[in-house]
């Protein structure tokens, strides 16, 4: 029995003997925040006191928990076993009852006396006790040690200070620091924030550079040429003076109105960069990001900053309609500006680049995005769905991780996870132009 699922009620006889066969199998790698294993303790008259200072400490530290950390094994509770050893059970001789306890060690708890009691078992015909401890409650008081034991043997662990605050730290028992102080007074005060972090899944492709955008656009590029130098092969057939002007030597020459598209053209580079973010709106699902708060506590303005683990593109989806072809295609030209007003080479600029939604920023690093979600109450899921943002992602990782770093002036420190999300590999990066229209016509693309 090498692993034991820990959503299980110790008052159930039945859990009880799960846990005792477990810690039988693997001895004290079973202990957690939520179980402490003794493999024997002695309770006769010299041994009795050191003892019950030892239950005592596992109660006191047992119920100043969060409330949140101790539901996650034993449906709250805190469990003493005491009596198993890795391949051994032990027992007991000499079990108190837990009215002896209560009278040996009232002094320990003062006025607040957490909740607890002992159970009597019997595990493969022997004795053994269980100290089962209520599960705690944000919000309710600090237990604090209100007696001194200090054992004959020094350096002892056992020993128990006036006015210490004892919790429980993964496997042991401590008493409490400045850090620790601090969680238990913000309990006491109302309880922790814990939350539950998801992401949908992102379009990814292995590399972006200048290479691989060429190659996006390189067969529509091809399109567009053939195109224009078809229809400028018809305009000189024509002769037309509106459409050409001749020197000395009859040399035709595009109209000024054709110049931008020869340019844009020849130096389409300098655009693929822009243009493929263009691209990126007119394909990419809205990234939903989502926060749940699984604690007693309200986050009041978090910041939640995302660091992934590969270069990324963050753009906003709502300039979707508005998008023309020269905002997806870097070798149409821009429209230019008022006839009168033309330089060759001064294309106006283009329309202004819709911000991103005011929830959501770059971060100070690659790789890093922001999101504000606004006030998340306990209990309560609040996504990014409505901020239309679109994000993806260039890398080659086989495992997407985004490590997240959450900061509020109702949290003691940032809360710090993981996200595993799903990816959408796309296998050739031109599938992106699947979905675009092209402009068939390269009139579309001149302005006159």
């Amino acid at each position: 029995m090498e692993n034991l699922d820990t959503n299980i009620d110790p008052n159930v006889p039945e859990s009880r003997d799960e846990i005792a066969a477990w810690v039988k199998a693997v001895g004290d790698k079973a202990e957690s925040q939520g179980l402490e294993v003794k493999s024997s303790l002695e309770f006769s008259k010299s041994e009795r006191k050191k003892s019950f200072a030892k239950i005592t400490k596992f109660i006191l530290a047992s119920s100043n928990r969060d409330q949140n950390q101790a539901l996650r094994d034993y449906r709250g509770y805190g469990v003493m076993l005491i009596g198993v050893t890795h391949h051994k059970v032990l027992g007991l001789e000499n079990i108190p009852e837990q009215h002896e306890f209560e009278e040996a060690t009232r002094g320990y708890f003062g006025s607040a006396v957490p909740s607890y009691h002992f159970e009597h078992h019997v595990f493969e015909g022997k004795n053994i006790l269980f100290v089962i401890v209520d599960p705690p409650t944000n919000g309710k008081e600090i237990y604090i040690c209100s007696k001194e034991y200090q054992p004959q043997e020094k350096n002892s662990g056992d020993q128990l200070r006036d006015g210490a605050i004892y919790y429980r730290e993964s496997t042991q028992t401590k008493e409490a620091g400045a850090v620790q102080i601090r969680d238990i007074i913000n309990r006491l005060l109302g309880g922790n924030i814990t939350v539950d972090m998801k992401a949908s899944s992102f379009y990814r492709v292995s590399c972006i550079d200048t290479e691989v955008l060429e190659y996006l656009y390189h067969e529509p590029k091809k399109k567009y040429a053939e195109s224009l130098e078809r229809m400028i092969e018809d305009e000189k057939n024509k002769k037309d003076p509106k459409s050409y002007y001749y020197n000395n030597y009859e040399t035709p020459f595009l109209p000024f109105s054709w110049w931008g598209v020869s340019e844009a053209l020849e130096n389409y580079k300098v655009r693929l960069k822009e243009c493929f973010e263009g691209l990126l709106k007119k394909n990419l699902p809205p990234t939903i990001l989502s926060i749940k708060n699984d604690g007693t506590k309200a986050l009041k303005n978090p910041r939640i900053e995302y660091s992934f683990s590969n270069d990324i593109y963050l753009v906003n989806l709502d300039g979707v309609e508005k998008l023309k072809s020269y905002d997806i295609f870097p070798f149409l030209p821009i429209p230019e500006r008022e006839y009168f007003d033309f330089e060759p080479g001064r294309p106006i600029l283009p329309p202004e680049e819709p911000h991103l939604s005011s929830r959501f920023s770059k971060g100070s690093k690659p790789g890093v995005i922001v999101w504000k979600p606004g006030p998340v109450n306990p209990g309560e899921i609040i996504t990014s769905g409505e901020d239309n943002t679109g994000i993806f992602m260039v890398g080659n990782n086989d495992t997407l991780v985004i490590r997240y770093s959450i900061t509020d002036s109702n949290l003691q420190r940032p809360i710090n996870g993981e996200i595993y999300a799903d990816k959408v590999e796309l296998k050739n990066i031109t599938d992106l132009l699947k979905v675009v229209t092209f402009p068939e016509c390269i009139k579309t693309s001149i302005p006159f």
